[in-house]
């Protein structure tokens, strides 16, 4: 039985795991989904004190109260810096690092230090337009790579807003992101994620184990058994 920490992405919430756990869980491995503060079922927490740390701290309080040990760390997009921050936080905790589509910050970044500065600013802009920068409104699903009207419909009814405090919040971190973990970086091809360009080029340099799959942003929800095939192949490494 393999253990397994599904994180979610900006916008969601542990809703959109539900395809990937259940046929996880369906061949006896545990698989915990958190919902982060201030997003899905816990969007009555939105606040301007959340940051990178808080949600490092508490993803690692889980992780502890739940006595997770040789734990399958996976983050999607934006929840990739969650990972890293916990490989520092809860190291005896975790076995692998599995970066899906995801943010790969080092030390001292933020997320919008990492991207565009015209995708930055016209973040910037949403978010004052809509909450006077206390959140980034939710993009319509097809921005995240979903074409089937059905699934854009379901993704569309849960999106929330997400903290828009997140995305100045700079990651703390001593080494370099995931040292000492086996690492894998999984991009998400058709469509690609442009945001996500150079953390994928990051991913690259430091010569992780780097992999494709041939469907858009939101893989979980768009090709569900392909990500957990990816996922169990990538776990059978170990």
């Amino acid at each position: 039985m393999k253990t397994w920490l599904l994180i979610h992405g900006a916008w969601h919430g542990s809703w959109c795991w539900d395809q990937v756990r259940l046929r996880l869980e369906h061949v006896g491995d545990r698989v915990i989904t958190p919902t982060l503060r201030g997003l899905g079922e816990r969007a009555d927490q939105m606040s301007r004190t959340i940051t990178l740390q808080a949600w490092v701290d508490e993803v690692a309080h889980l992780m502890t109260s739940h006595a997770m040990t040789d734990t399958i760390v996976v983050g999607h997009s934006f929840a990739g810096s969650v990972v890293s921050g916990l490989a520092e936080a809860v190291p005896e905790r975790i076995q692998r690092l599995i970066y899906l589509d995801a943010m790969l910050l080092e030390g001292g970044e933020t997320v919008f230090s990492s991207i565009d500065a015209d995708i930055v600013a016209t973040r910037r802009e949403r978010s004052m337009a809509s909450s006077g920068g206390l959140s980034m409104p939710a993009p319509e699903p097809e921005g995240l790579g979903i074409r089937d009207p059905r699934e854009a419909e379901y993704v569309k009814r849960r999106l929330t807003p997400h903290p828009f405090s997140t995305y100045e919040s700079p990651l703390a971190l001593e080494k370099p992101p995931g040292d000492g973990f086996p690492c894998t970086y999984v991009a998400c091809t058709d469509p690609a994620y442009q945001p996500l360009w150079g953390s994928r080029e990051r991913a690259k340099a430091y010569g992780w184990d780097y992999r494709e799959i041939a469907t858009g942003h939101d893989l979980m929800i768009t090709d569900p058994a392909g990500t957990v095939d990816l996922l169990v192949m990538i776990a059978q490494q170990d």
